[in-house]
């Protein structure tokens, strides 16, 4: 699986949206059917929950869970065909990660510029770019 920086930007986005404090954990499927869901793209996401076959919402999970930008809890066997991870809550970092790609026109300039170089690149290499844009729009830099 090759790693989706706008599934993840989606994913965190979500996460954050159905975080209800409690710790009980966030059910995206059900965000998906809340016709008052808004934030972050719907359709990717419902695209990616909804394939038959498809294991990259899971995949994405996990790597944000890898990351430390999301809590939650994994279930299933490794000999069970379907596992499912529930994210429970975006951590300290998530939420910073998720600030500096958060802004629409900073998200677009950061997709831009990674497009100039293969458009993969490190968590920390996306958090720059969209840090340093954001900074531009704020009239923090020259």
């Amino acid at each position: 699986m090759k790693r989706d920086i706008e599934l993840i930007r989606t994913l965190l986005l979500a996460i954050e949206q159905g975080d209800d404090g409690s710790g009980e954990g966030v059910d995206l499927t059900a965000l998906l059917a809340d016709s008052d869901s808004q934030g972050f793209d719907k359709d990717l996401l419902f695209e990616r929950v909804t394939a038959d076959d498809d294991n990259t919402v899971y995949g994405h999970l996990l790597l944000l869970d890898e990351a430390g930008f999301v809590e939650g809890m994994e279930s299933g066997s490794l000999n069970a065909s379907y596992r499912n991870y529930e994210p429970r809550r975006l951590t300290w970092a998530g939420q910073d990660f998720l600030d500096s790609i958060r802004d629409e026109k900073v998200w677009t300039k950061t997709l831009q510029k990674l497009a100039t170089v293969s458009g993969s690149a490190s968590f920390e290499v996306v958090k720059a770019l969209a840090i340093s844009f954001m900074q531009k729009e704020l009239g923090l830099s020259s």
